[in-house]
């Protein structure tokens, strides 16, 4: 079987689950109670940020978050951003549909 590998430099908070077989480049930082799903490899100088699920190989260096899908951490941001107005665009479209069903 094959080796889980973790490249030089590379810091892995606690509580965080490596599957087998993966490979992890150096300078990486694994944020505490992430999962890695093995069999996959993350390319040098990537930060995963705490509580994310690697469910994918990640082959450019950046921050990471997110459980599903995982992403970089800029667009989680934008993300995020949407789920917290996701009421108010869904009352909107309502009334849009009212609006449009009442003519």
């Amino acid at each position: 079987t094959a080796s889980t590998t973790i490249g030089q430099g590379s810091k892995l908070d606690n509580q965080v689950h490596v599957g087998h077989d993966t490979v992890i480049g150096k300078r990486c930082m694994i944020g505490g109670m992430v999962g890695i799903v093995g069999h996959l490899t993350i390319t040098d100088d990537v930060i995963v940020n705490a509580t994310s699920t690697v469910n994918r190989n990640i082959a450019k260096p950046g921050v990471y978050t997110g459980f599903v899908p995982l992403m970089l951490h800029s667009e989680w941001k934008k993300v995020g951003i949407w789920l917290t107005k996701l009421d108010k665009i869904t009352q909107y479209l309502n009334i849009k549909l009212s609006h449009l069903k009442g003519k």
